[in-house]
């Protein structure tokens, strides 16, 4: 059977072999975990429900438009310790193009936008969605902290939306008496950035929920969206029993925010990313497919990786959800330890991703 999702692309006769042409094993490893890196990263630069039907309507896509993608931390080409070579990039894009996919996320350091977009047009491949912080740059990441630069390199690529990647939390790291001390050590300043999670006060994620409302709307005047990815820190409970995630959404404007929901941080948190998908409408336009072993339920960074349809996710119940939702764009993304390389593991998701969803009709 033939199905469609977003493209011209044929799921039940597929020559599956054409997936595995050009799959190396870049990686299998990495030498810090997501948790180090991102963490790090945001720290390191020293209920929210729309009501109105008429509104999640008119932000839905038609059915068979819901397009699948790949977040390029996979394959290494994002700002972290040990990053793929450049040189790599034209041969990675167009392996991801041949398994399938026709969209891409991410911005890779160190390589200007119109070279980026230069690679992705001959590989076939658009990015409509790129990682930013707010917090000044310090591993070569495009920061809001620069608007002017990183929404001129949004607009050359191509990507109308700009999420910011992890919670900012420089300015309250910068309190410590350490903070010096951390600068360069991502592990000692993951373990820092925890304990202040666990600190933060309602007043905290508000203030954070405002940073985000004045950098959306100097993208909206620019004709851009700003988007923001959880990891599991936002599904902390506050003393009052809110979530710091329902506090966000419903201080942010919906007019200059979105949410892009990963499925992966929520469930460790134990969450239900079905229910968020429900409970968000409106709100969440982009979502990070990821799978994951059995974690206990935390808010600080730890998660037990699984390839994709082999963990704990109930994918049917998400894609049950999905079909009522304002999703626009879905990228598979998997966290490190990797048993397999980053590109394989890309594969192996769409294999399983774009039949699932094509299944539901979507």
């Amino acid at each position: 059977m033939t199905a469609i999702i977003g493209f011209n692309h044929v799921v039940g006769d597929e020559p599956w072999r054409l997936l595995d042409e050009g799959i190396k094993n870049e990686r299998v490893s990495m030498p810090l975990s997501r948790r180090h890196v991102l963490t790090g990263l945001a720290s390191a630069g020293l209920s929210g429900q729309i009501g109105a039907a008429g509104s999640i309507a008119a932000r839905r896509l038609t059915p068979l438009s819901l397009r699948v993608g790949v977040q390029l931390y996979v394959i290494g080409h994002a700002p972290m310790p040990g990053h793929a070579a450049l040189n790599k990039l034209p041969d990675d894009l167009a392996t991801l193009r041949r398994i399938g996919f026709r969209e891409v996320e991410g911005a890779p350091p160190g390589l200007s936008a119109k070279d980026y977009r230069r690679q992705l047009d001959h590989a076939g491949l658009a990015c409509p969605s790129i990682h930013v912080g707010l917090d000044p740059s310090v591993m070569g990441e495009l920061s809001l902290a620069d608007m002017s630069n990183t929404t001129d390199y949004a607009k050359i690529v191509g990507a109308r939306n700009l999420v910011v990647a992890v919670l900012p939390m420089r300015d309250m790291l910068a309190r410590r008496p350490d903070a010096s001390e951390l600068i360069g050590d991502l592990k000692r300043l993951s373990q820092a950035s925890t304990e202040l999670v666990k600190s933060m006060s309602a007043s905290d994620w508000t203030a954070i929920a405002q940073r985000l409302n004045e950098a959306g709307a100097k993208l909206s005047r620019v004709g851009l969206r700003l988007g923001y990815h959880n990891h599991n820190a936002e599904f902390t409970r506050l003393p009052n029993g809110r979530l710091a995630y329902e506090l966000l959404v419903a201080e942010t404007d919906p007019k200059l925010v979105d949410f892009e929901l990963d499925l992966g941080w929520a469930r460790s948190a134990g969450l239900d990313p079905a229910a968020l998908l429900r409970n968000y409408r409106g709100r969440i336009t982009q979502l990070h497919f990821k799978d994951l072993a059995p974690t206990p339920s935390n808010a600080v960074s730890q998660l037990n990786t699984a390839d994709m349809g082999e963990g704990i996710q109930n994918w049917n119940s998400i894609v049950d959800a999905l079909k009522s939702s304002s999703v626009q764009h879905i990228y598979v993304e998997e966290e490190p330890p990797y048993r397999i390389s980053g590109m394989e593991s890309a594969r192996k998701a769409y294999r399983f991703v774009q039949p699932l969803l094509a299944r539901a009709g979507l």
